[in-house]
């Protein structure tokens, strides 16, 4: 509950921030005996369908009926006869179908492009759920606070409360677990939005004051914010097929090849062909693996059969760490010609291998994840954005990786081949 008045007492509570429409409410209750206009004692109509002060729809109309009832002293002095629960002001248990009603709201506004969403009908009201499920996600956690809306006037010159936002417009925290629960979350904010006043031309302005947060389990953040935004996401245990490299920077697609593709040739190589620089170079002109689409938690199978070489799992999930390539897997594989090469998986949320494991192809080595510097940082902002969540494949003839001179492209040991614009190439 948000509040709590009986009906005609001098006592009541207000819970969290004080909140003008709920002292309101609850004086409503308590000192002139109004119940809810759909009370089943009183019933007018269904809950959040009016802008009325004992609705829960944050308006401030009293009808006629109700000022007549205020000035009737009789019905104060029975009114010790009432029931205490009709002094409750909200459910701080939503339902999960309201909390999914909210989510869709929020989606499919997105869905349409537009910048502002009424979710009045939502405000004041609060709940968390365990176990929702959100194709392709099951959020073990889920939770959901609003706040009561900006006071506006009607054209009618009747005052109601309007929870007004942009439903892309929103920020992302770390936050401390919920009351009794362990792990890592996030925090989705929603600033309240307010209407724009003369001279400016009619429209809304963001405000500081939080009109909605979501608090989920933070291995499920990004498909929650994929949801909010109508994103196309891949889905946990999709397999790497007809696989897509991942766009770097302002370097575009290209950028998420092997070789010199971070900027133009005469600053990178003497090379004519910047792809096919075997070289070493300075900075971050020179990248030296592919990235391959991969959302986080998918299983990741090798490209080549082989023998464990190495293993870091030493990274925790979503945590950034600065010029890191987090948790990762080396195999050494043994080719026709007989010569090794090493191939290095990165960014991985979980290892499921030991060194001198033999592995073959196929089998599902850890799962693709965002440890090292595609984590979160303690603001909230990403080292790899939702939609370059992917895994970072490097590839060796002598097993040095960092700084080494045996560097080699690892797309030539993925079945999905790409022109130089890193577009696939269709075989057909």
């Amino acid at each position: 509950m948000a509040g709590y008045m009986p009906l005609q007492r001098q006592v009541g509570f207000i819970y969290d921030s004080p909140n003008l429409f709920i002292i309101a409410h609850e004086l409503g209750h308590g000192a002139f005996n109004l119940r809810h206009t759909f009370s089943p004692e009183s019933f007018i109509a269904a809950e959040r369908t009016t802008q009325n002060l004992m609705d829960y729809a944050g308006g401030t109309e009293l009808w006629k009926h109700q000022w007549e009832f205020i000035r009737d002293p009789q019905n104060i002095w029975f009114a010790w006869a009432q029931e205490e629960g009709e002094g409750e002001m909200m459910d701080f248990n939503m339902s999960e179908e309201m909390i999914l009603d909210l989510l869709k709201s929020i989606r499919k506004a997105n869905a349409n492009s537009k910048d502002e969403l009424d979710l009045s009908f939502f405000q004041l009201s609060k709940g968390s759920k365990l176990d929702v499920e959100i194709e392709p996600a099951t959020f073990w956690y889920l939770g959901i606070s609003t706040n009561s809306g900006e006071k506006v006037l009607s054209s009618s010159e009747l005052s109601f409360h309007l929870l007004m936002i942009n439903p892309s417009d929103f920020s992302k925290v770390n936050c401390e677990a919920p009351k009794g629960l362990d792990g890592r979350f996030m925090k989705f904010t929603f600033k309240l939005y307010s209407p724009t006043l003369p001279p400016r031309n009619p429209g809304y302005y963001k405000t500081e004051f939080n009109a909605i947060e979501i608090t989920v389990n933070s291995e499920w953040e990004y498909y929650l914010e994929a949801y909010l935004l109508n994103k196309e996401i891949q889905k946990p245990g999709d397999q790497f097929v007809n696989m897509e490299i991942v766009p770097s920077g302002t370097h575009g697609r290209h950028g998420g090849l092997f070789g010199c593709t971070r900027t133009s040739k005469t600053n990178c190589s003497n090379y004519d062909n910047k792809y096919e620089n075997p070289g070493i170079q300075s900075g971050t002109q020179f990248h030296s693996g592919v990235d391959v689409r991969a959302s986080v938690n998918t299983p990741l199978r090798p490209a080549l059969a082989g023998i464990v070489f190495s293993v870091t799992e030493t990274f925790t999930p979503g945590v950034y760490v600065s010029e890191s390539l987090g948790n990762k897997i080396i195999i050494r594989s043994t080719l026709d010609d007989g010569r090794d090469v090493y191939i290095m998986y990165c960014y991985l949320n979980e290892v499921n291998v030991n060194v001198g494991d033999t592995i073959k192809v196929g089998q599902i080595i850890g799962l693709t994840g965002d440890t090292g510097n595609a984590g979160v940082r303690p603001d909230g902002t990403r080292g790899c954005s939702l939609e370059r969540l992917h895994v970072h494949i490097e590839a060796t003839r002598d097993g040095v990786f960092f700084g080494g001179a045996a560097r080699i492209d690892p797309s030539m040991f993925i079945t999905t081949k790409f022109d130089r614009n890193g577009n696939q190439i269709n075989d057909n």
